[in-house]
């Protein structure tokens, strides 16, 4: 017999489940503009960009999935994209409307642009290594 002291794969998957139940969105910015890191707490509209058929704060995530892989719990979604946009990114903000747009990650990519064509933002994973959120 033994005991391992660790978070349940039940408790991990049910608090990213939780999360898929809200509403998520994703904010584009420039490196050049904002300073978004691990102490950034709620969405700020500081160095977000702005350009044809963007809206400011960004676009809901749709196709919200939590699942437990190799014992990780990992949330993923659907690609979001900005048809018929002009802009240009190189950073992203996720995070949560129903929660006082607080703050849940950020991170960088390659710089990326459209010209009145669609942005694309592909998502991280699912794997175990990757994802939009992870509970190890």
């Amino acid at each position: 017999m033994a005991v391992t002291p660790s978070i349940s794969n039940a408790e991990r998957l049910a608090r990213l489940t939780l999360l898929a139940g809200h509403t998520l969105k994703i904010a584009l910015y420039t490196q050049a503009g904002a300073t978004l890191n691990k102490d950034t707490t709620v969405y700020t509209a500081t160095g977000e960009v702005s350009g044809t058929g963007y809206t400011a704060g960004g676009a809901e995530l749709a196709g919200l999935s939590a699942n437990i892989i190799s014992d990780v719990a990992v949330l993923d979604a659907n690609d979001v994209t900005w048809a018929a946009s002009t802009i240009t990114a190189d950073a992203a903000m996720l995070y949560d409307a129903s929660d006082s747009n607080k703050c849940l990650r950020v991170w960088t990519f390659t710089s990326t642009a459209s010209s009145n064509s669609t942005f694309t933002l592909t998502m991280p994973g699912p794997s175990a290594s990757q994802g939009l959120l992870r509970i190890a």
